[in-house]
């Protein structure tokens, strides 16, 4: 949409010469960041997810059968969505490194774990279908750390119906709780296990090898949930 190339941040192991371009800019009040999560906010996520890490997978797995599409990737900072939800949020995060990396974060930088309530309605369908002919828990797209630019947020109670109204593609797929209680998801069928939002998110991931066996060990991770 703005015809602008998009290169992910892990550049520097490179063997040529990367230059950056940096953006600084004023805010006009109190900026949402990263911190300010409260046990009992909703957790919400903007748009579809999935697209992205579908993608990862398909590089990971040198698959050929084009069920998926280059042309079908085109994130978009969700920068709109974030100046509506800005007076309405408690906190927000680009979901550029998957969403259970983003979660994970979050849990850390403000002490905090959540509960997330597991529908597949958060995925785009082009990634379920992806997962499924290469016979994928769909739920390894949470984990895929390709993401899909879409924005985390933290909407306390009392602002929930404003933000819904405000940003129409807006998903509620959990609270916030302390961190005593540790992040868990709950399934269709009501049954709740604990989520390991760091399956992916510590592991060694600095040569291709190691990329491999961290995508390995997540599907077997998420086949076990059981959450398709």
């Amino acid at each position: 949409k703005c015809r602008t190339p998009l290169l992910g941040g892990d550049t520097g192991q490179a063997s040529t010469t990367q230059l950056t371009g940096v953006g600084l800019g004023l805010c006009d009040s109190k900026p949402l960041s990263r911190i300010g999560l409260k046990p009992g906010d909703w957790v919400g996520v903007t748009g579809k997810m999935g697209m992205g890490p579908a993608l990862g997978f398909r590089r990971l797995l040198g698959d050929r059968k084009k069920v998926l599409s280059e042309k079908d990737y085109r994130p978009l900072a969700r920068i709109e969505a974030g100046l509506r939800l800005r007076f309405l949020a408690s906190a927000a995060m680009d979901t550029s490194d998957g969403l259970a990396s983003t979660l994970h974060t979050l849990a850390l930088l403000n002490q905090v774990s959540f509960e997330l309530n597991w529908n597949s309605s958060w995925l785009d369908a082009r990634a379920i279908r992806y997962c499924r002919s290469m016979k994928l828990p769909s739920a390894s797209l949470l984990f895929g750390e390709h993401g899909d630019f879409q924005l985390v947020v933290g909407i306390p109670d009392r602002n929930l119906r404003q933000a819904k109204a405000q940003v129409k593609d807006l998903k509620i797929i959990g609270r916030v709780r302390s961190a005593r209680s540790g992040t868990r998801i709950i399934d269709g069928h009501g049954k709740s296990q604990p989520l390991h939002l760091d399956c992916i998110a510590r592991a060694p991931k600095s040569t291709l090898p190691e990329i491999s066996r961290a995508f390995a060990r997540v599907v077997k991770y998420t086949a076990r949930l059981e959450l398709n």
